[in-house]
């Protein structure tokens, strides 16, 4: 931990002094000169109240701190002297030796040596500044535009939607009001016959039961019938037989049944 601690100390003693050296040379140099001296003479006589108690912190303090942002304001200082030089002897390619290092540098001094050149190079970005803004407006508007648009398309389908579950209620009103559909009427599906009376139906089945087809034709052609397929409604219902009106031909009768023949259709 207490190296990690170190390690930032160092780390944001360089940056700070460099930092200070490539805003202004001399600024940084009158701060790398004291810490390179203090840091230097506490390699041989430490000073704990400096925070330089180790000799091996105070050494890398010297070394990368002290002599290496000396080192780079040297360079700066070579570097301010050489375009010093340039700017008297040749202004067009001092500027253009600025123009890709230190673009704020090189507009202050494209207004002192070449007005011309300046007034075009801010009407340049004047342009593209109103450009810029131009294109900012354009982009404002078609969002506006994109989003009325959309909110359009959602009252729209809103309105649909209204409209929609408006007309639902309606049928659904109008449903409720209309009384329900007549039940459809009953009929009988099966191979079945009725007769005028119980007995006569009991005859029958015995008939039936004993295949004899003299009985049945005879008792088919006076009291009882055929009534697949004929509407009817009940009278009275029982366990084996029961008692219906049938209707056909415009008029009606009542007949005895086995209960069987009411059960409907499968």
């Amino acid at each position: 931990m207490r190296f990690l601690k170190l390690v930032a100390i160092v780390t944001v003693l360089f940056f700070a002094v460099s930092l200070t050296i490539t805003i202004s040379p001399l600024a940084g140099f009158a701060l790398a000169l004291p810490v390179t001296v203090v840091s230097g003479f506490a390699l041989f006589r430490p000073l704990p109240r400096l925070g330089l108690g180790s000799r091996v912190f105070a050494g890398v303090i010297f070394i990368f701190v002290g002599l290496g942002n000396l080192a780079f304001f040297q360079d700066v200082a070579e570097r301010e002297t050489y375009l010093a030089a340039l700017r008297e002897s040749d202004p067009a390619a001092y500027l253009d030796e600025l123009e890709d290092t230190d673009p704020r540098r090189w507009l202050r001094e494209l207004e002192a040596l070449a007005p011309e050149r300046y007034r075009a190079e801010i009407e340049r970005r004047e342009r593209e500044a109103a450009e810029a803004e131009r294109q900012r407006e354009r982009e404002r508007a078609e969002r506006a535009a994109e989003k009325a648009r959309q909110e359009a398309e959602q009252a729209a389908e809103a309105e649909r939607l209204a409209a929609v579950q408006a007309r639902l209620r309606e049928m659904s009103e109008r449903a409720q009001r209309q009384p329900p559909p007549p039940p459809a009427p009953k009929r009988i599906t099966g191979a079945h016959v009725g007769c005028i009376t119980k007995d006569a139906l009991e005859e029958f089945r015995t008939a039936a039961h004993n295949n004899d087809l003299r009985q049945i034709r005879a008792l088919t052609s006076t009291i009882c019938t055929p009534i697949k397929g004929m509407e009817y409604s009940v009278i009275d219902r029982g366990w084996m037989t029961s008692r219906i009106r049938v209707y056909g031909n415009g008029g009606s009768a009542v007949l005895w049944v086995i209960s069987e023949a009411l059960k409907p259709a499968k």
